[in-house]
């Protein structure tokens, strides 16, 4: 075997260890996937919230999400792509479709021309040939995202989830992780978050 052969299989077997161990930098890390679809487990259903009445509840949801922003694109899109797998029901599409707006930088308003085509939720806002496409989102006068929508119907084919935050990301990319997208100011509580997983983990 010549020198150059030796050092073209030597490239193959390191490239080959580095995706068995999940080194190679565009592939997620299970553990990082499985925390992420966990999460996604855990937040509060924003369909499930009765406006004004469950501050706790919405509060949840957003240090949930919150903590969905932490994750690169990569893991996420993972994540999203398993959890759909086994939660292929309304209210499993209802989780992703409000994360995709919120760790994508969704505009409040858009064109009616540029609204998602991706699912069948019904009760977008349109006004002025505009549509609401960050709706369940808003947000609110200092800026700060929140919940305003409250109950949805669907009709239609199943969600595609995935396909809507590839197109989210391509358009608007990532949202900042620097507290414009939360109910307070407060930087994100990680021991709420822990207390989540600790009682999901009871209850099983």
């Amino acid at each position: 075997m010549s020198v150059l052969e030796s050092r073209f299989y030597l490239t193959i077997t390191i490239a080959t260890a580095c995706l068995w161990m999940g080194c190679a930098s565009d592939r997620p890390r299970t553990a990082d996937v499985n925390r992420a679809i966990r999460l996604m487990e855990l937040c509060p259903q924003w369909n499930h919230i009765e406006p004004g009445d469950d501050r706790k509840a919405q509060m949840d949801l957003f240090e949930c999400l919150d903590k969905l922003n932490e994750f690169d694109s990569p893991t996420l899109r993972c994540a999203i792509k398993q959890f759909l797998l086994s939660h292929e029901n309304i209210d499993g599409w209802s989780k992703l479709f409000i994360v995709n707006r919120y760790v994508c930088d969704v505009p409040e308003w858009v064109p009616l021309a540029q609204g998602s085509s991706f699912s069948g939720f019904m009760g977008f806002p349109i006004e002025d040939g505009r549509v609401g496409l960050l709706w369940p989102l808003g947000k609110s006068a200092s800026g700060r995202i929140v919940l305003i929508g409250h109950t949805a119907g669907y009709l239609g084919p199943s969600f595609l989830a995935v396909d809507e935050f590839d197109a989210f990301l391509k358009s608007y990319g990532r949202r900042a992780k620097d507290g414009i997208g939360r109910v307070t100011q407060k930087r994100v509580s990680h021991r709420i978050v822990h207390c989540l997983l600790t009682r999901a983990g009871k209850g099983r």
